[in-house]
């Protein structure tokens, strides 16, 4: 792989096993029902992402001031994975894995992450 690295040239890589692809991807496009979920560079992605945890009463507001990928509420916490790169007020954050992140889009259909195309003219 260094070698690759170093020409410049570029692998496609498919796996399910997403600690081999966190060692090796630049690169990250997830697939689910032939559909892209998200399209970008590994740390872009990573970097504009957060696990928040907080009350889960404040859940559904919580959708009104970041996208929300998934949520998941456990007694009277949440646990939101959300495409924001700042802390909302009451939630604690920390950075998201690879894996939560991949994890996060496959369980959720509706939640894409595209690169805008620029039209040639």
């Amino acid at each position: 792989m260094t070698c690759v690295a170093e020409d410049g040239l570029s692998v496609v890589f498919s796996s399910h096993v997403i600690t081999e692809l966190e060692r090796v991807a630049t690169y990250l496009v997830v697939l689910s029902h032939g559909h892209v979920q998200v399209a970008a560079t590994v740390d872009s992605l990573l970097d504009s992402h957060l696990a928040l945890t907080g009350p889960a009463a404040d859940a559904g507001r919580l959708a009104g001031q970041v996208p929300v990928i998934t949520a998941q509420q456990a007694g009277r916490q949440a646990r939101v994975l959300a495409r924001t790169d700042a802390t909302p007020p009451g939630w604690a954050a920390r950075p998201v894995t690879m894996e939560e992140l991949v994890l996060g889009y496959l369980r959720e259909p509706s939640a894409r992450l595209l690169p805008r195309l620029e039209v040639a003219r």
